[in-house]
């Protein structure tokens, strides 16, 4: 893994900067080295990890990220905000409640920018795209993805758009693929979750098969990403061992390996210091 994705609320919303530093250390050890903040505002939780937003500011999440980052020379992409994923489900198929998320995210990313300045990577779109969503609303989101990957790439530092998805066997894996590569048209890389998390009954071999006509779909245009699934029985880290057959099921099929998330599965500092240690040693080969 490159990178790992970090949620905000219950995790980096506890730490402090001496602390966040700390935590990206820690994942350099393991040749992690790009984060993803999750969201910068929770909609449900209508908290705001920065200041001066008018939403109730937590945690100054962004701000001690983006200066860990820095001091690590570590990538940084900031997520913007997020729904629960109620509101999305709800929503994913509302022109009306999409032109208001846009305008929301259009505002959110012109304050980060304004606050952050240009020291960092990239954007993230915070909602997750399946392939229920791909097949009945792919015109409306594909809209809204697009007008809010222009606006970002003009108005916002022209940095790079990150979008994801994931696949819940609604399409075939071809049909979902090709589907998803035209949503997504308009973003710079697009990361998958591999949907293995332990329990889940989801082989690497099923990974790979639907990995494979994605990557031909991504050939061209948006980088295709990997985010494996790091989450084990109720809720644990995934073992070694499953985590590094379902990162093999993809090699070769993805530019880029997104985990989620380092934080929640393969802390140390959270006491998985075995874990960490069993990644490690796969990591240095």
């Amino acid at each position: 893994m490159s990178g790992t994705f970090l949620p905000v609320n219950g995790w980096a919303s506890t730490w402090s900067l001496s602390t966040t530093n700390q935590e990206l250390a820690e994942m350099q050890g393991v040749g992690i080295n790009w984060v993803i903040l999750q969201n910068s505002v929770d909609l449900e939780a209508q908290e705001a990890w920065y200041p001066e937003s008018w939403y109730p500011q937590g945690t100054n999440v962004v701000g001690n990220v983006a200066q860990a980052a820095i001091s690590h020379h570590m990538g940084l992409i900031l997520g913007l905000a997020e729904p629960s994923y109620s509101e999305w489900a709800a929503n994913e198929g509302n022109a009306s409640w999409l032109n208001g998320q846009l305008q929301l995210n259009e505002a959110i990313a012109d304050a980060l920018y304004a606050y952050v300045g240009t020291d960092f990577e990239g954007w993230y779109i915070p909602e997750e795209i399946d392939d229920y969503a791909v097949n009945y609303h792919s015109a409306l989101i594909a809209s809204y993805i697009g007008q809010l990957s222009a606006y970002l790439h003009t108005h916002d530092g022209d940095k790079g758009v990150l979008a994801s998805s994931f696949y819940q066997n609604f399409l075939t894996p071809a049909a979902y693929a090709a589907g998803l590569r035209s949503v997504m048209a308009s973003v710079d890389a697009v990361t998958v979750e591999d949907g293995a998390s332990e329990g889940s009954g989801r082989t690497p071999a099923q990974i790979a098969s639907i990995f494979q006509p994605l990557s031909s779909s991504f050939a061209s245009g948006p980088q295709l990403w990997d985010d494996p699934d790091m989450y084990g029985l109720n809720g644990g880290p995934l073992p070694p061992a499953g985590l590094v057959s379902d990162l093999q099921a993809v090699c070769g099929l993805a530019s880029f390996v997104t985990g989620f998330s380092f934080p929640s599965q393969l802390d140390p500092l959270n006491g998985e210091t075995a874990q960490y240690n069993a990644y490690q040693s796969y990591e240095a080969g």
